[in-house]
Parts: structure tokens; sequence; C-alpha cells
């Protein structure tokens, strides 16, 4: 019964990284959660996680949608991500919602997203 719930388990995260629609919903309402647990501590009353969740305007997409992907994988696969990962997922929040924008960068993770451009290629296109 163990290994057949630790096989489902498996599965779900497995599949986890091709439900967006899940996955991006799970990383936002971690993001609430951590907000308001922290909000709640300072003011001392409770905030409705429902109201907070659902006003969410859709201005941090770039980094949810590509924040989901990555955990998802790395759950997936088992794997323990590099140290610096979460830090260099976190410059994708000044991305917001933009999706023509880019990040000019040399770091591998981010270059491997559709949201960055080498330093190497910004030079080529710019002629430097």
């Amino acid at each position: 019964m163990e290994e057949d719930s630790s096989l489902k388990s498996k599965e779900f995260l497995q599949n986890l990284k091709n439900d967006t629609v899940l996955n991006e919903g799970i990383t936002l309402l971690n993001i609430v959660n951590d907000i308001v647990d922290a909000m709640e501590k300072q003011l001392k009353f409770k905030i409705n996680r429902a109201e907070i969740y659902d006003s969410y305007n859709g201005s941090m997409n770039v980094f949810i949608k590509h924040f989901s992907y990555y955990t998802a994988v790395k759950s997936a696969e088992l794997k323990v991500p590099a140290k610096n990962d979460y830090l260099d997922l976190l410059h994708l929040i000044y991305l917001g919602n933009g999706k023509n924008i880019k990040i000019v960068t040399g770091d591998n993770l981010l270059e491997k997203m559709d949201v960055a451009i080498s330093i190497e290629d910004f030079k080529k296109l710019f002629k430097i």
C-alpha cells in the first residue's frame, strides 16, 4: 500500500509540469500564504486568503510560469536545485507580464528559458 502511494505521488509530480493551470495555481497559493502569514504576524488579525488569491492581476505571470515549471521538474526528478537557482528565478519578477521583454544574462538557467538572451547574442544583435 505504501509503495502504491509513493508511485502515485511520483506520477503526480511528473505530470504536474504539464498541468500548467494547477502548477501555477499552487505556486500562486504558496506566494499568497507566505505573504499573508507574514502580514498576520505583524498585524495580529486574520486576512482572507481567498480574497488575496482572487485579487491577483497577472503582474508576475512570467515569474510564476517559469518558477512553477522549474520546481515541478526538479520535484519530479527528485533533484535539489542548485544553490542560486531560486535567486536567479526571482529576477523574472522584473519582467512582470511582458511577453516581449528579455533579460540579458550570462546565467545558464535563465538562458535555457524563453525569457533571456545571452550576453553574446545581445552584443551580436546590437553589433557591440
